[in-house]
């Protein structure tokens, strides 16, 4: 008898759960923020660490890209 209450119960909830709007609704999905790249190296202008230049080109490996480095 208690088994058979605990099942009312249980799909009780189910249903008010379900008939009170607790499903997902798709709606429209936001657009990706789109970044400002001026120097066209991949990294956002507020990001970037030498404007203007490739922030991934550093021949001599010393963390500043060669676009800022003094001593390249």
């Amino acid at each position: 008898m208690r088994t058979i209450f605990n099942l009312i119960f249980f799909l009780a909830i189910i249903l008010a759960l379900i008939s009170s709007g607790c499903t997902e609704e798709k709606g429209e999905e936001p657009e990706p923020e789109a970044f400002l790249d001026s120097d066209f190296d991949g990294v956002p202008d507020s990001e970037d660490q030498c404007e203007g230049h490739d922030d991934y080109e550093d021949e001599d490996k010393d963390g500043t890209p060669d676009g800022c480095d003094d001593d390249y």
